[in-house]
């Protein structure tokens, strides 16, 4: 198999590994500050986190333009269409971590991760809403991703002066977790068991 027949296997599920990086180098820089303590790794963190950001993305562009078929199918799936947001919840954590650094750049990180944000809930509701193909068993924790994603927004966007726009993403996400940790924890209880591939997504909840 070729190395561009091997790309369109890449998974979008992919930007969950910047998504945690990003959370894990913010959760080392509170509680430094909290103990007031210098590990002094977090800025070596931070330089790995964005590397990889940045390569994935790379290799993903380079999917989109190849096999833009596979992405559709990604788009469509029931479960892999929430790991979208991953990369634009990377974006937004990413922004978090350069706010120190950089204002200018935070205020960029940021409102792409916003805007995206914005573009990829729109998309999942407009699909859960409007399409029969889903089923009991395709609910899983990966649905919070796209939805509760956006409680992380103000994280940056507030200490930028974007107030009013903060509120707003962490209210339907506020809203959406309810929504969904019902639903899913429905699924889990009163249906069929989770797939085993599936099964990494509960500590999401």
């Amino acid at each position: 198999m070729s190395d561009s027949n091997k790309l369109q296997y890449f998974p979008i599920s992919f930007f969950a590994m910047t998504m945690g990086l990003a959370g894990l180098c913010i959760a080392l820089i509170k509680v430094q500050k909290s103990l007031n303590i210098n590990f002094g790794i977090d800025g070596f963190l931070a330089i790995v986190t964005g590397v990889i950001f940045l390569a994935l993305t790379l290799v993903y562009l380079a999917k989109l333009f190849s096999h833009f078929s596979a992405v559709l199918e990604e788009l469509k799936h029931p479960t892999k269409m929430n790991y979208f947001a991953a990369f634009s919840i990377s974006l937004l954590l990413l922004s978090n971590i350069a706010f120190p650094y950089s204002y200018d750049l935070a205020g960029f990180l940021w409102g792409a991760g916003t805007l995206l944000q914005l573009l990829f809930i729109h998309y999942v509701m407009d699909s859960w809403i409007h399409h029969e193909h889903y089923e009991v068993h395709h609910i899983n924790p990966a649905w919070f991703i796209p939805v509760i994603g956006n409680v992380l927004v103000p994280l940056t966007g507030n200490p930028l002066g974007y107030t009013e726009i903060s509120w707003f993403f962490f209210s339907v996400g506020i809203v959406f977790w309810l929504v969904l940790f019902v639903s899913i924890f429905n699924r889990v209880l009163f249906h069929n068991p989770m797939e085993g591939n599936l099964m990494p997504t509960v500590f999401i909840m």
